[in-house]
């Protein structure tokens, strides 16, 4: 934890990011993915459980060294396999990414777009 948690300075320096993320387990469970390269962490991401198959994806950080390298894609990947249900996310940054990974539009905002993906045959 003490890793992401550094990783999470460095990409979110204006952000408590960790205490976000511990404010939001009060409420719901989090799972944390990490991605390692030899005993550095080079990607993490907390996934909200909001109800039993609706996920949030809150926190997608990559370590600027390896950003563009397809460490988020696999980091994602890993997500959306070992989690089976609707994931939402917010972001104007980082739209492009989560479309890549198919991720559809369902609303824009005036700060951020909201995001949807399923992998659950029956949904969206």
């Amino acid at each position: 934890m003490k890793k992401y948690h550094d990783l999470l300075k460095i990409c979110f320096p204006d952000i408590d990011a960790l205490g976000n993320i511990l404010l939001k387990r009060q409420r719901f469970p989090i799972y944390i993915f990490t991605m390692e390269k030899g005993k550095n962490v080079v990607g993490g991401v907390s996934v909200v459980r909001l109800s039993e198959r609706v996920f949030e994806i809150y926190f997608m950080a990559i370590h600027p060294d390896y950003q563009g390298k397809g460490y988020g894609k696999k980091l994602m990947e890993e997500v959306h396999k070992q989690l089976k249900g609707i994931f939402l996310t917010k972001t104007r940054e980082a739209k492009k990414f989560y479309e890549k990974l198919g991720y559809k539009v369902f609303h824009k905002g005036k700060k951020h777009d909201y995001l949807a993906y399923s992998n659950m045959d029956s949904y969206l």
